[in-house]
């Protein structure tokens, strides 16, 4: 018997989708590869609302690198004062080739000029609610999930396939490809049994290749109710996607906490007041034993996700009686600052201000014991939190009680005991948490639980999705049509043609045993089970479809112009079938 080979248009076709397939993967690694493999494509997911309405929170941006950038790009930089990634507009270049951003929902510019070496790209394209979902992915329960349903999927497949090795029978292939080896030597035929005669002729057994799929040889009705079931659910999300809002109000809240720290020192002589020659916080501080008073406040802006911190800060004295008579001394001029953190010191005149007491007592006759110095630090600050531009105002006041002979700081009496209570006294360390409102706008999502996905995203996969399930229903009825149309031959081709080969002159082997099957499907197993092919011969009765097995043959026949009784017959007495073309 000698074996027909696939056509060379069957090899062409392969090649086709191997060259396909190969430019697909070039243009995926040339458009998508990120830099550490050596593409050019970076992936930034957004957080915050300084890009809304156009980018919100969980967005994951593909940004590339490009010969010129201008002003209205959006773009990725490296922030050297944030240390984050930072996608912005451009809304400025400047003369030593600097470039100026600036959030599309925020009313300042990001501080500094940026360089193009920390630029990374300008954004390519953007991708609604997918770093969400990649976010998702990264959860160590998923992680944990995903391999064990990969190792489960990976020893069991192993072990199902031992299995199956262990159930092959012996192969009974010499060579990979069929050759002539002359006619057999006789041998003596096994009796038949009974209801089976001889079949003649020379056994033909295919080489070993992949065990054939078994579809239904029937109309693939399946394949156009699911393909219809596709298009419904893609229509019901672009309805969906559609006729919902991309976004909705929602006010963004966020706490912040401001804080500083009152310190004074001044020399003195140690003695029986004072233990060493420095007076320190939480100590008080007589006349006569004690110099210029250096006063301090530490000022920091804690908590929150604040950014671009600066603003204005200042130090004063003020006097006062108790009649409302007062008088303000600057100790330390307003200056701006830039950060969340600034310090302020001054001097404090104990003597020049006893002496202004004792002035003003005189002339008003108030008592000189009534007077009370509160240092007071103001501190001016604005920046951006939650994506949102805020301003914040702090003033702490630190009250001493002054009378002609000492400054002490106004404690409770707990603290005042004790020069080491006194010291951490909560009047030194003021504290002042502030909630920050801002109006801002949310992703409005579709889909139950973890399945969900925004309207944006929604808006593309549903038309998309749509019109994949629309071609694939398409050609699911254009096929069905055809298979109602086609004979069982054309049909069987259809579904198993790569699990076949032509046969041409063949003849069986003589004393072999043939067994017909009562369906293709299960010569198909049969095929499955001995590792072999399916031989089609198509002769001037009809087809033949035929798998061979050490001696014996299983056939199934369609459609032969003489009865099939007849063909069997024909077959058992050795007569060769007149093999005609075949289109297997």
């Amino acid at each position: 018997m000698t074996f027909t080979p696939r056509t060379r248009s069957h090899r062409r076709r392969r090649l086709a989708a191997l060259v396909v397939v190969l430019a697909v993967l070039g243009a995926g690694w040339f458009f998508l590869a990120p830099p550490s493999i050596g593409g050019q494509t970076s992936y930034v997911v957004t957080d915050g609302i300084s890009m809304h309405p156009r980018i919100h929170t969980g967005d994951l941006a593909l940004v590339r690198p490009v010969g010129t950038y201008h002003v209205g790009d959006i773009a990725a930089y490296r922030s050297p004062s944030l240390h984050l990634t930072v996608l912005h507009r451009i809304v400025a270049i400047t003369r030593d080739g600097g470039y100026r951003f600036k959030g599309d929902n925020n009313t300042w510019i990001d501080p500094g000029d940026i360089s193009r070496d920390r630029i990374i790209g300008k954004m390519w394209v953007v991708a609604p609610g997918v770093g969400g979902w990649l976010g998702r992915l990264r959860s160590p329960g998923l992680m944990s999930g995903m391999a064990v349903v990969a190792a489960l999927l990976l020893f069991g497949g192993g072990a199902q396939v031992r299995r199956r090795r262990r159930r092959r029978p012996e192969p009974k292939w010499k060579d990979s490809e069929p050759r002539w080896e002359g006619a057999p030597a006789p041998k003596a035929a096994p009796a038949p049994a009974q209801g089976v005669r001889p079949f003649a002729g020379r056994t033909v057994v295919a080489p070993p290749a992949p065990a054939p799929r078994r579809p239904s040889v029937g109309p693939s009705y399946g394949r156009v109710a699911a393909a219809f079931a596709v298009v419904l659910a893609c229509a019901g999300l672009t309805a969906i996607a559609w006729s919902s809002p991309t976004s909705r109000p929602a006010p963004t809240s966020a706490r912040y906490v401001q804080s500083g720290r009152f310190t004074y020192s001044a020399s003195t002589i140690a003695g029986a007041v004072y233990d060493s020659d420095r007076v320190t916080t939480g100590q008080p501080m007589f006349s006569r034993l004690v110099g210029p008073v250096q006063v301090r406040f530490d000022y920091a802006l804690r908590l929150g996700a604040v950014q671009g911190a600066s603003g204005t800060a200042s130090l004063a004295a003020v006097l006062s009686a108790q009649n409302g008579w007062s008088r303000t001394v600057s100790l330390e001029d307003p200056a701006p600052f830039t950060g969340r953190r600034v310090s302020l010191t001054g001097t404090v005149h104990l003597r020049r201000l006893q002496r202004l007491v004792q002035r003003v007592a005189a002339a008003t006759a108030v008592p000189a014991e009534s007077f009370t110095l509160t240092l007071v630090p103001s501190v001016e600050a604005h920046g951006t939190l939650a994506g949102r531009a805020f301003e914040a105002d702090y003033a702490p006041r630190l009250p001493f009680t002054l009378t002609p002979y000492e400054l002490a700081p106004v404690l409770p009496t707990t603290a005042a005991a004790s020069p080491v209570r006194a010291a951490s006294a909560g009047a030194f360390h003021p504290s002042q948490t502030s909630a920050f409102t801002a109006e801002g706008s949310a992703r409005v999502s579709i889909g139950p639980g973890r399945l969900h996905m925004s309207v944006s995203l929604g808006r593309i996969l549903g038309p998309v999705g749509l019109l994949g399930a629309i071609a694939a229903a398409v050609l699911a009825l254009r096929r069905l049509r055809g298979d109602r149309r086609a004979d069982e031959p054309t049909r069987i081709q259809s579904r198993y043609g790569e699990a076949m080969i032509a046969a041409v002159q063949s003849t069986l082997t003589r004393g072999g045993d043939m067994v017909e099957v009562e369906s293709i499907e299960a010569l198909a197993r049969l095929a499955e089970r001995y590792g072999s092919l399916m031989i089609h011969e198509r002769t001037d009765s009809g087809h033949a479809y035929l798998v061979a097995d050490n001696g014996t043959v299983y056939a199934y026949f369609v459609q032969t112009e003489e009865p099939e009784p007849a063909l069997r017959e024909r077959l058992a007495r050795g007569e060769r079938l007149d093999a005609g073309a075949s289109a297997a």
